[in-house]
């Protein structure tokens, strides 16, 4: 059994570093907003286990919307529990944040491979795909929480 919960950021980063950049620094999984009053950080469990992550921040997307929004960010899951419906889980408690925070629209730059899950999700491929330097092949997805 698997639960949802707010953690400190500093919880996220050995999962940022691990799944996310395992080719840089723990240093360089520290985003700008980690901080920010409004930006939340959720952990999954299995048990003691963190075994999901992501990161909510309060950011405007100009080139999509004009409208409040936030961004998603450092999402991910081990290995050993995908399949399991615990990413899902960690976008609903996400969407419930930007929810509390009136967002009207929530949007990621996804990596290709995880398109289809953020699909499956109620997200919308925008653009072309493009690559992030060092990290892969992205595309922005968004979903209207209004």
């Amino acid at each position: 059994m698997t639960h949802v919960k707010k953690i400190h950021v500093s919880e996220t980063y050995p999962l940022r570093q691990a799944i996310l950049r395992p080719n840089q620094d723990l240093e360089q999984c520290q985003y700008p907003g980690d901080l920010d009053e409004n930006t939340g950080h959720f952990g999954a469990y299995a048990g003691e286990d963190l075994v999901g992550i992501v990161s909510i921040y309060q950011c405007n997307n100009q080139l999509l919307l004009p409208e409040a929004a936030c961004q998603l960010r450092a999402m991910a899951t081990v290995e050993r529990v995908r399949g399991m419906g615990i990413g899902f889980k960690l976008l609903q408690r996400a969407e419930e944040h930007a929810s509390m925070l009136s967002m009207k629209h929530i949007w990621a730059n996804a990596r290709t491979s995880a398109c289809g899950f953020y699909r499956k999700a109620g997200y919308r491929i925008e653009g072309e795909e493009f690559v992030i330097a060092g990290v892969g092949p992205h595309y922005t997805v968004l979903k209207d929480l209004s």
